[in-house]
């Protein structure tokens, strides 16, 4: 059975894994050829609920940053809106569940 991603693209990965109410589900894209990997942030049951009707993915790049992407379900990929972490250590305003909150904010 294939797990689909909220973009209805299927995981190639995790596939199976299951969140709490208090994560978010993450598209995470694997390098080098973009396989695609279930994750979770968690963020709160309020952002949890926030964040229902939207595409999450995120990836980590080679300069130790991670790029976090969202946009609501049924918008475009134009659309999306970006925010950039780092990918530790960091502060904790920098880290990538705060910048996901960001993004999340602004839905």
């Amino acid at each position: 059975m294939t797990n689909l991603a909220a973009d209805g693209l299927p995981y190639d990965e995790n596939i199976n894994l299951k969140g709490n109410e208090d994560e978010v589900e993450v598209i995470q894209f694997l390098r080098p050829n973009g396989r695609r990997r279930k994750m979770f942030c968690s963020i709160g049951n309020e952002y949890h609920q926030k964040a229902q009707n939207l595409i999450i993915s995120a990836e980590w790049t080679s300069e130790g940053t991670v790029i976090l992407y969202c946009r609501n379900k049924d918008d475009p990929v134009e659309l999306e809106k970006i925010e950039i972490a780092n990918n530790g250590p960091y502060p904790v305003e920098n880290s990538p569940s705060e910048k996901l909150k960001q993004l999340i904010d602004l839905f």
